[in-house]
């Protein structure tokens, strides 16, 4: 199952990476971006205060000393007003205690029309709204401190009026389903 999802998203990302923009008729805008990191953390134990590890979708080693290699490659495209596809992969290796563990960070492919957003894939993702994020451990399985979970998403990213109640009424949510692997 996530070797068919890995799949499904490395052929999107590469779909909207080769597709040119001039097919589409309508205006179109695309954006790349793709980010490396190089993190180094010691202690004076062997391990690392929880202040350091947690709420980083466990991608910090609990070990020290440890280092921390990243990337992330994104693309978005832009189809007028109403439409818009990204997708973005991310990988990680960690060095903790001369063990080499490697990482799927993040590997999935969005489509935004309107109002709606559809996404699927592995990308980070807590569920629920806090006002301080950093000072919470959330829920134990879709939290900042789980590996992401490859999952399906349907939502309503921001707040929608609710028609004919005179914009008084407003709604946002959204449906996922993941899959533990």
């Amino acid at each position: 199952m996530r070797r068919s999802i890995f799949l499904f998203v490395i052929a999107g990302i590469l779909i909207l990476y080769y597709v040119p923009p001039i097919v589409y008729a309508q205006e179109s805008k695309f954006s790349q971006n793709l980010t490396v990191e190089q993190e180094l953390y010691a202690a004076t134990g062997d391990q690392l205060p929880l202040w350091l590890h947690a709420n980083t979708f466990a991608t910090v080693p609990v070990d020290a000393p440890g280092s921390v290699t990243s990337g992330l490659y994104g693309a978005e495209m832009r189809l007028g007003d109403s439409l818009s596809i990204d997708s973005s992969l991310g990988v990680g290796f960690s060095v903790a205690d001369g063990v080499v563990a490697g990482q799927l960070r993040q590997a999935d492919i969005g489509v935004q029309w309107r109002f709606l957003e559809l996404r699927g894939g592995v990308f980070p993702y807590t569920r629920g709204e806090v006002p301080i994020p950093d000072l919470t451990t959330g829920s134990m399985v879709v939290s900042g401190n789980a590996s992401p979970l490859p999952l399906i998403q349907l939502t309503i990213p921001s707040f929608v009026p609710i028609p004919f109640t005179n914009e008084m009424l407003n709604m946002r949510g959204g449906i996922a389903h993941g899959w533990f692997t």
